[in-house]
This record gives C-alpha cells, structure tokens and sequence, in this order.
C-alpha cells in the first residue's frame, strides 16, 4: 500500500522542509540491498536549507520504529504559528506536536485512540470554531491469516474484497476550550453520524462541495461506493454520494480508488474533483455540474482511454503556468501479471508491480492530452505511492515529491515550458496565532480571467501538501484584486499588484511581501 509525504515549514524559516513515512516492518530494515546502502526503519524529517537537505528526524525527536507507517497530515492543532504533524498507521497512530521546531508524542495524552489501519488523514475546522479537527480514513479489518493463492500456486496480495470494512474517525479538537489551551480531542465519530457507514478507505478531501460554507469530506473507497459527507452546519454529517453523483462511476459501478485531488478543472468556477484507480479502471473525474451535483465526465475530457495503469498519488495543478490544471498521477501495480516468473530475489519480487507515471496538460476547457515527451517523473517505471506538490526551489511553479515501495523518496523539480505567469499566496488569520487559514477560498481576478484556489494541503495518497495556494495567470503580468472567503463565510478583498510574486495576506490587516 506504501506510505505519504509531507512538505511542510517546520521551523519556519521560508523553506518546505520534506517528512518522509515509513512503511516497512522493523525486520526490513535490516536487509541490506546489492548497493550496500542500509533502509530505515523509521520515518524521517529532511531540512532544506536553500536546494539542500539535512536529515534532521533525530535531533527533532521524530526517531520512531514502531512498523507500518500509512499517511501524514499536518496541521497547526494548538494555534501557536508551528505545523504538526500526524501520522496514520496499521497499528498506533502518532500526534506529534511542534514545540519551535522539536516534536513531542502527545497521541494518548490528546485523546487521539485509533485501532484501526488508519489511511490518508487531515486537519480541518469541520465546526468553524477556530481550531484544527482530524479526520482520519481507515482502510479495513486486516488479519494475516487471510491469504490469496493465484491459479500457479504463488501467493499474492489479497485486496479489500476478503476483509471487513471499518468506518473513519472523526476527532473534535477541543484546545480553545481547555485550561491553558492544553491540547486535547475528543472522538465525535457517532454524535456526527461519521461512523454510521464503513467502507475501505484510502484518499480524502475535505471542501466545500456544495456552497454552503461548511466543510464536507469526500472519501474514495476501494472496491466500494464512495462516500460524500455533507456537513450540516458542523454538528452532524449525511452522507449522500448515491444521490449527487460521485458514489460511483458512471457505468453504476464502484472502482478501487486511491488518490484524490480537486481543483477547476474546466473554469466554470464550480469544484470538481477526481480519484485514481486500478488498472483496468481508470481515473474518474466527477465535474460538478450544479451545486453538490456531479457527474463522471472522464470519457468527455480524455481520460477515459488510459486505463492499463494503477494510480495512486495525484494532484491537478497548472505545470506551465498558462491558466489551468493540469494532471499529474504517481503509478504501481498492486497484483502480479499472469505467467510472472517466481521471484528469486527482493529485486525481481518487485519489478512485476513497477509502471511509469503519468502526466496531462490541460488543452483548455478541461481536455486532457497525455505528455508524449520522456522526462524523469514519467521515463522509468516505479511503485510510486504517495505524492506531494509545492514549491520547492522558489521560483514560482510548482515541483513534486514522491515516495516508493522498495525505494527512496524522490524529487522532481519543475522544468516544463512557462507559458505564462504566476502567484502564490499564503492565507494567515492572526486570530488563531498566524495558522494557515485551512478552509478559505482565494480568488484572483485580472481583467476578464479569475482563478479560485482552496487552501487545502489534504489531497493526493497519505500526503499533505504545500499549503500555499499557487496559481498560474496565463499572459497576465498584473492582477487586479485578490479576495480571500475564510472559513467562517466572511469575505475581504485585497489590493492587485505585479505578478511572479509570494505574498502572504493576513485577514485584516493586508498584504504583505
């Protein structure tokens, strides 16, 4: 299943700093492979300092070998202006919060209880009281005793079929309410109606999807219907995917799905979203039609065609800055090809599940065209996993992170053709301690031409994201005015200015450099 990726600034010094989760079983660490380089058996904190990076996990207190590692979420749960971080597992889940750059295990402590495999994570303010809540997607019920023979004789691995769904978990964050503002959650799973339905889950998103100015979140199920949370005014949830259009394909029919991401896909100004699936499937993208109504438009955008690939991490984001999101999916196969020779070794058990990545340019309109040309992301076949987007160099598009199984971490730095300019913008509320506002929507407009981004860093596969929100401006070289809805429906507008700039907008008090 493999594990996430975080970018984050973990000590604030203006650089995305990279959190690496680790998948594999303590014993595994001990192999060593033919390079003769060693495996890690615990997660890892990378500092960039300027397009450099220093292994920074021990002296931040992030060391951790209890095995399985899943996703990541981060998130500032305290409201002091430091990111923390969440780590979802097949076993103990970790909270780790942020004391000016050292990390503190606070799970028990906080009331975060989880016993399932928990998958993809994310923080959001689901209850719009100015504090961070978790929501967690878990996976299944997995007993080894559970095992699939192929027709040869090999084994293999079994999917969600041969297990029994478990529902997510939803935690309220209580910290505002508590003396001294001591960090603690509080599982509302059932007074929320979150754990009415169960399904094996994979990806999340949280947004709102149908204008009312509550989150809602979108979780892809694998094998099942997926599941469409609707908040009602942040104290319950109905979940209602069967009735606006995204519990399944439009075939009728449920897919495996894995990664999640969301943006404009076609510059109606409606949130469309899509998943990745398996191989014979293909990657679904459901086009908000109306408001809280969707409706599976791969075929119509060309992604229909490409379906001999198993996605997993995703992300729509505008590569060449030219005004709209383009696609990019991290792929690997999940079960052997038929008349696979036995494997003799680590390195032959795995190459029958590598495939190439994939991306698309949007051609205008939201139609895809797959990118012909070979370059790193996509030129050699991977387990790919997670994926994570964000700026990492500077220079105003954005890059990629990935993580493998039976590989390292990769970084793949943006080099595609600009065909026009670009902003990125930080959303703070000084109210909560100068967290990143997650929730709002930004809008910018100049001249005719406006683009809608949430500040959201919780898509792709058991990744979290650059929480800045990055945008492409075509040929425009100003912009004429950004507006900021936050996350209690208040809107505020702010000054234009030139393009190719970051800037960073605090809720009433401006904009600054």
């Amino acid at each position: 299943m493999g594990s996430g990726i975080a970018l984050l600034d973990y000590d604030r010094d203006g650089d995305l700093d990279i959190f690496v989760v680790q998948g594999m079983p303590p014993a595994a660490a001990k192999v060593k492979p033919a390079n003769g380089s060693g495996f890690s058996p615990t997660s890892r904190l990378f500092r960039q300092t300027k397009g450099q990076f220093e292994d920074v996990t021990e002296s931040t207190g992030l060391e951790d070998e209890m095995p399985y590692g899943s996703g990541v979420a981060v998130g500032d749960i305290n409201n002091d202006g430091w990111p923390d971080l969440f780590v979802s597992k097949y076993g103990r889940d970790r909270l780790l919060i942020n004391h000016e750059g050292k990390f503190e295990d606070i799970t028990e402590a906080a009331g975060i209880d989880n016993p399932r495999w928990g998958a993809s994570a994310c923080f959001t303010d689901y209850d719009r009281d100015g504090w961070l809540d978790l929501f967690i997607v878990n996976y299944y019920d997995y007993y080894s005793s559970n095992r699939l023979i192929l027709p040869n004789g090999e084994e293999d691995y079994a999917g969600p079929q041969m297990r029994e769904s478990v529902p997510s978990k939803l935690y309220r964050n209580l910290t505002g309410e508590m003396p001294d503002h001591k960090v603690q959650f509080r599982d509302v799973s059932f007074e929320t109606g979150i754990d009415s339905k169960a399904g094996p889950g994979l990806g999340i998103l949280p947004a709102d999807f149908n204008g009312d100015g509550w989150i809602d979140f979108c979780v892809a199920n694998d094998g099942k219907a997926n599941f469409m949370w609707f908040s009602r005014s942040g104290k319950t949830f109905s979940e209602e995917a069967i009735q606006v259009g995204t519990a399944y394909n439009a075939a009728g029919v449920p897919q495996a799905g894995m990664g999640m991401a969301t943006g404009d896909v076609d510059g109606d100004g409606r949130q469309d979203f899509l998943i990745t699936h398996l191989e014979g499937e293909y990657t679904t993208l459901y086009s908000q039609v109306a408001e809280g109504l969707f409706e599976d438009r791969t075929a119509a955008v060309g992604l229909a065609v490409h379906t001999t690939h198993t996605g997993f991490g995703t992300a729509l984001l505008d590569l060449d800055l030219d005004g709209d999101l383009d696609l990019v999916i991290g792929n690997g196969r999940v079960r052997r090809r038929v008349g696979e020779p036995p494997a003799t070794n680590l390195e032959s058990f795995w190459q029958p599940y590598a495939e190439c990545n994939q991306t698309f340019l949007n051609s205008g309109g939201g139609i895809f065209t797959s990118v012909n040309a070979i370059d790193d992301f996509v030129a050699e076949p991977r387990m790919t996993r997670g994926l994570a987007i964000g700026d990492l160099d500077d220079d105003g598009d954005l890059d990629l992170v990935t993580s493998e199984v039976n590989g390292p971490a990769r970084i793949f730095l943006n080099t595609a053709e600009r065909k026009g300019s670009w902003l990125i913008v930080r959303v703070i509320d000084p109210r909560h301690g100068g967290r990143d506002a997650y929730g709002a929507i930004v809008t910018v407009t100049a001249g005719k031409e406006r683009w809608s981004r949430d500040v959201n860093p919780a898509f792709s596969y058991l990744s979290s994201n650059d929480p800045r929100v990055h945008f492409g401006l075509g040929k425009a070289t100003t912009f004429d005015q950004i507006t900021v809805q936050w996350p209690d429906g208040m809107k505020e507008d702010f000054k234009g200015g030139m393009a190719g700039n970051n800037l960073t907008l605090h809720r009433g008090k401006g904009v600054q450099p």
